[in-house]
């Protein structure tokens, strides 16, 4: 996501496949069996204290991996927000990853025509 400027911060948290734990602060994704938090109130912070603020509640900031996971975040967003992708300059395999877990980002669509 490297220059593009962010407004909000989005966490994502994994309880296992069943939606009716996530906690009531959070939103639901049916799919995915995530839950996410669409906090409205962090506007000018960076990239490392969203994954840390992420962290610091059990989450991470969101990945992306599909197409119906990205229009649910979008109706969700007020225009932008942190993601969990990186770029990997150091390990054999550079590119985009998740954080999360070091995925390669396989979907990116979800940043238009821009990075990555």
């Amino acid at each position: 996501m490297s220059n593009i400027a962010f407004l909000s911060l989005l966490c994502s948290f994994t309880f296992g496949n069943v939606v009716a734990i996530c906690p009531n602060w959070t939103t639901p994704f049916n799919t995915t069996g995530k839950c996410y938090w669409f906090p409205s109130f962090w506007n000018s912070i960076g990239w490392n204290d969203a994954e840390a603020s992420c962290n610091c509640i059990g989450g991470h900031l969101a990945t992306i991996d599909n197409a119906f996971e990205n229009v649910f975040i979008d109706k969700n967003t007020n225009d932008t927000a942190w993601i969990g992708g990186y770029f990997d300059f150091y390990s054999n395999e550079t590119g985009w990853k998740w954080a999360v877990d070091g995925r390669k980002v396989k979907y990116t669509h979800w940043n238009g025509d821009t990075l990555p």
